[in-house]
């Protein structure tokens, strides 16, 4: 046994270990900078998770208000309708009464009596309020069409 000799292997294997545990120590570090990065990108997910939930919320609670708001108009729309289906039927039934009038005064056989001649003012007074009226529901008519024809642009 040399002494020298076996110094010699001894420095040359703790020489081994140190560069082995230094290379460990390395890759230690690389591998808790790759865990640093991975946890980095991580949290980055997450809160851009918790950014896309919160647009969506904020979505979704813009549909429901303006959802509200459209059936709101959609309620009011149709008591619109069932009032114009009203006044339509009021329309009907005054045209029917002036036919009535007119029927009555073409079978009169004989001149025009106070009778007759308060049958057709009372025939002018109810044509004259019915052409009004019809005037004005076909006006309303009409605006309502042309407020349609471009509906409103989305929110």
């Amino acid at each position: 046994m040399n002494p020298e000799h076996d110094l010699a292997h001894a420095i040359s294997q703790l020489a081994c270990a140190v560069r082995e545990s230094t290379e460990a120590r390395k890759q230690d570090h690389a591998t808790s900078q790759q865990l640093a990065d991975v946890y980095h990108k991580l949290t980055q997910v997450l809160a851009s998770k918790t950014d896309l939930e919160n647009v969506k919320d904020k979505i979704m609670s813009a549909i429901s208000t303006y959802s509200e708001a459209v059936n709101a108009k959609f309620d009011e729309i149709a008591t619109s309708v069932d009032e114009l289906g009203a006044s339509l039927t009021g329309i009907a039934a005054d045209v029917a009464g002036l036919k009535d009038i007119i029927l009555q005064l073409q079978n009169n056989p004989g001149p025009i009596s106070a009778e007759d001649q308060a049958l057709l003012d009372a025939g002018v007074t109810k044509v004259t309020s019915l052409a009004t009226r019809t005037a004005a529901a076909a006006a309303a008519a009409k605006e309502l069409d042309a407020a349609t024809e471009n509906p409103p642009a989305t929110p």
